[in-house]
């Protein structure tokens, strides 16, 4: 990778353009607490290219899954107003993101979809939220292209409600629970239940890792709520292996354009504000050469904890 494709690649998450031609198309009636997103094409900015090499970047992904919250945000704040002030405090607990193999339109496991392919798609994103449990709440998301109807990404999210006054998770309104119950949500393709889920717990920071990357948290990088935002987690743990691939200590793989991602697990253990120090280290598992593992951390505190695997 040269110093070019370098800088072209950090820049791609220094901004995030809009996603262009963007329809949401949500129908409460038909399709209760479901939610669909239709995006006609993809922005240029999604896509990560080196030469015939093409990977859509990661928190592209992420950002797009995002399309299919908007709705719920307006009941959110409708039903705040309902009941007095008391609604959803929602913060993600776990995230985690299937690539499929549709996803990089190939024939083979070497052959690349190209640029044009990647931002051509019309893109279909479903959200199935799930029955609210008594602290958290889990939403299915389903990423099509409009024509094939093949599965491109299929991603998790655990949500827990949290007490403001306390900081700490807390049970929903009964009110929240009648809106997304078992008559309400659809539980979605069964394809959900066939991906493992990772990164579920606090796994320990072996003492030899492959790389370390050094981040500050910026301004731009903070949400309504003064924390850093979530998906720019994602960020740090994906340039930290790409740095790393570039270093030369990741053996036998010099570049992420020589694989394709399969999955992104992030575990969020504790919030980051703006200023905050961050330092991200990766390691490889032991059994698992196309599995890495990340610790985001702030001093000796774990902020997050990450699980990037390839194909």
């Amino acid at each position: 990778m040269n110093k070019i494709l370098l800088s072209k690649f950090l820049r791609a998450r220094q901004s995030f353009h809009r996603v262009a031609q963007c329809r949401l198309k949500v129908d409460y009636e038909q399709r209760g607490t479901t939610c669909v997103a239709l995006l006609k094409h993809l922005d240029i900015a999604n896509v990560l290219s080196g030469g015939n090499e093409v990977i859509l970047d990661p928190t592209a992904i992420f950002k797009l899954s995002e399309h299919t919250y908007c709705p719920r945000e307006s009941i959110t704040r409708q039903l705040f107003y309902e009941h007095g002030g008391v609604s959803f405090n929602m913060f993600m607990k776990w995230k985690q993101i299937q690539c499929h193999p549709a996803l990089y339109n190939k024939t083979s496991d070497t052959e690349p979809a190209s640029v044009v392919d990647f931002v051509n798609q019309e893109i279909e994103i479903t959200n199935f939220p799930q029955p609210i449990k008594n602290k958290s709440q889990e939403f299915f998301i389903v990423m099509k292209d409009n024509a094939t109807k093949s599965v491109l990404i299929s991603q998790r999210d655990i949500f827990v409600n949290v007490n403001m006054s306390t900081l700490k998770p807390a049970p929903y309104a009964d009110h929240c629970k009648e809106l997304f119950n078992d008559t309400t949500c659809n539980k979605g393709p069964e394809i959900h239940d066939q991906v493992e889920k990772r990164c579920q717990s606090v796994a320990e920071c072996p003492q030899n890792t492959l790389y370390t990357k050094y981040d500050k948290v910026s301004a731009r990088q903070i949400d309504f709520q003064g924390h850093l935002n979530q998906g720019h987690y994602v960020d740090f743990v994906f340039d930290c292996l790409a740095e790393a691939m570039m270093k030369g200590v990741v053996h036998g793989i010099s570049s992420v354009f020589e694989r394709r991602i399969k999955t992104i697990s992030v575990l969020y253990v504790k919030e980051s504000k703006f200023g905050d120090e961050l330092n991200t280290t990766v390691w490889m598992d032991d059994s698992d050469s196309m599995l890495f593992k990340f610790h985001v951390r702030r001093d000796s505190d774990l902020i997050c904890q990450a699980e990037i695997s390839l194909y």
